[in-house]
């Protein structure tokens, strides 16, 4: 700044701009100016207040409602909010909070190896026999934990909304409330996901089923974006076109920066025949994700159909650059052409 006032002072200008008011008014002005972008933001808008979709709120409503006590497992960044939640229920008392050195060497060792390792989970497990667990459902970096509770038939899923998931023992003092709330429970890890999505492709009667349990498990929580998602995604499937977008808009209306929420409604407007409508859409998801594949390759399908050759040629080539052995990116960059020159 000094240098920059420096530089400035020797600038020739007007001769009103040496006046210390219409300097200060110009900085005014400009400060103004740079902060015009970041009042626009949609995800962060002004004020202050607490980002509840990050908190267990309702999964501790959830615990309350149906009586779910005893020694439980939670990530230490839930702990605090959980205490405070059901104090002075000891038997509601987080497993960890953000104080960790309160917990034993042995804990804190497992602890930290407990999302990535399935070993250290089930060592520490064998040391305190959890009878719930409330954990968050975000999966970042090797956290492999959901996958792991999803493919354990000890374990049932009961809740899951944007912010956390709940999960019961299915053996003792939980067993018979794990019995009637697990039942048919849809996976939360991306692994479970996974095998589901191909069960569904190769046994399509299937997505009734889980339509079903995505609907009921969203009603559980006013910040359910991601299962809003996942439904829109089967609704898709099943070529109810309206009912996506319903699902899609409704995710949105919780979480604004929903992940692929606008690819989602671009591939939706291109299957009910409205490529101009899928481009405003994909662009968006293009803004937000610019690495993301299969939004330009649906670009290029959309200006293709509006009868945009060299356009459709552009995103395709753009989805190569992204996707060089795509064969549906090939195959359609073929029937368009290479355009002149090429």
């Amino acid at each position: 700044m000094r240098d920059l006032g420096e530089a400035a002072s020797e600038m020739r200008g007007p001769s009103w701009v040496k006046s210390a008011w219409p300097r200060a008014a110009l900085t005014a002005l400009a400060c103004v100016a740079v902060s015009i972008p970041e009042w626009r933001r949609f995800d962060m808008p002004l004020g202050i207040d607490l980002q509840w979709t990050r908190y267990p709120v309702a999964a501790c409503d959830f615990i309350a409602a149906h009586g779910i006590r005893g020694h439980g497992f939670n990530n230490f960044e839930f702990g605090g909010y959980q205490a405070w939640r059901f104090w002075p229920d000891r038997e509601r008392l987080p497993f960890m909070t953000g104080t960790i050195e309160a917990a034993t060497p042995e804990d804190r060792y497992l602890y930290a190896g407990t999302f990535a390792r399935p070993d250290a989970w089930r060592a520490l497990d064998r040391r305190h026999r959890f009878d719930y667990v409330l954990m968050e459902r975000v999966q970042e970096g090797d956290n492999r934990l959901l996958d792991v509770l999803d493919a354990d038939s000890t374990w049932a899923l009961v809740f899951a909304d944007d912010a956390a998931t709940v999960y019961l023992r299915r053996a003792g003092v939980m067993a018979s409330l794990a019995a009637r709330l697990g039942a048919g429970a849809l996976p939360a890890g991306r692994e479970g996901l996974g095998r589901l999505a191909r069960a569904m492709m190769a046994d399509p009667s299937l997505m009734a089923r889980v339509a079903d349990g995505y609907r009921a498990r969203a009603a559980l929580s006013r910040w359910n974006s991601r299962d809003l998602a996942l439904l829109a995604n089967v609704e898709l499937a099943r070529g109810r076109l309206d009912e996506a977008e319903r699902r899609v808009r409704q995710g949105l209306a919780v979480d604004p920066d929903l992940e692929r929420a606008h690819l989602l409604l671009g591939i939706i407007a291109l299957a009910a025949g409205r490529p101009r409508d899928a481009i405003p859409e994909l662009e968006r998801e293009r803004a937000l994700s610019p690495e993301r594949p299969g939004v330009a390759v649906r670009l290029g399908i959309a200006w293709q159909r509006l009868g945009d050759p060299e356009k459709a040629r552009t995103w395709y080539r753009r989805e190569l650059s992204l996707n060089p052995n795509d064969r549906e990116v090939i195959d359609s960059l073929a029937v368009v052409g290479r355009g002149p020159g090429t």
